[in-house]
C-alpha cells in the first residue's frame, strides 16, 4: 500500500474510504455467507491487495 501514495487522487480516495468487506477463513457458512460483512478501510487495514479473476472450490490434498 506504500506505493499507493503516488497513485492518482481517485485511487487514493477509494483506498482511504470505508467499504463493506467479506472475509472468511477455512470455514464459510454455506447459506448465510452473503450476510457477513465488516467495515474496512483498505489503506489502513491491509499491507497490499491482490485481485483473483477466477477461483475454484478447494479440494483435499492426496
Amino acid at each position: 500500500m506504500r506505493a499507493a501514495r503516488t497513485a492518482t487522487a481517485e485511487v487514493r480516495d477509494w483506498l482511504g474510504k470505508q467499504h463493506m468487506h467479506r472475509s472468511f477463513g477455512a470455514n464459510v457458512p454455506r447459506f448465510t455467507y452473503r450476510l457477513h460483512h465488516a467495515p474496512t478501510v483498505p489503506a489502513e487495514d491491509y499491507d497490499g491487495l491482490a485481485y483473483v479473476d477466477t477461483s475454484t472450490c478447494s479440494r483435499p490434498l492426496p
